[in-house]
């Protein structure tokens, strides 16, 4: 009961453009039942406005959620770009790559993209 009311709560917030608080509503929902997949959208939606420090959190929870798979591989890919590209720390990136480089679709994009990491750090050279 507690899960519908927040469910309902937060889509009526979102759609009236209270975002933040639907992201809070969102939160309460995920915190009774965290493996709900069809909230993390919604959730990553309303909480996409925050800090990029929080967008990498978001991230984090939704490939938890995802438990591998190919939409795994492409949110470790955007993940990672988030660090590299946004935040300027490519070693994080680095480490959050190689996790989405093992199949699927996401493979291309972060092979290459765990390739441009390394040599902004320089680590390619190190590495030889």
């Amino acid at each position: 009961m507690a899960r519908q009311y927040w469910t309902r709560l937060a889509e009526i917030q979102e759609r009236l453009g209270h975002i933040e608080q639907a992201a809070e509503s969102y939160e309460k929902v995920l915190a009774l039942d965290p493996t709900d997949r069809r909230l993390s959208r919604p959730w990553m939606r309303c909480t996409a406005h925050r800090t990029l420090e929080d967008l990498v959190t978001v991230y984090r929870r939704r490939i938890d959620l995802e438990q591998g798979g190919t939409e795994a591989e492409a949110l470790f890919a955007e993940m990672a770009e988030v660090y590299e590209e946004k935040l300027g720390r490519p070693e994080e990136a680095i480490s959050a790559y190689p996790r989405g480089v093992d199949s699927g679709p996401g493979k291309s994009r972060c092979a290459d993209g765990a390739s441009r990491a390394f040599h902004q750090t320089g680590a390619v050279a190190g590495a030889r």
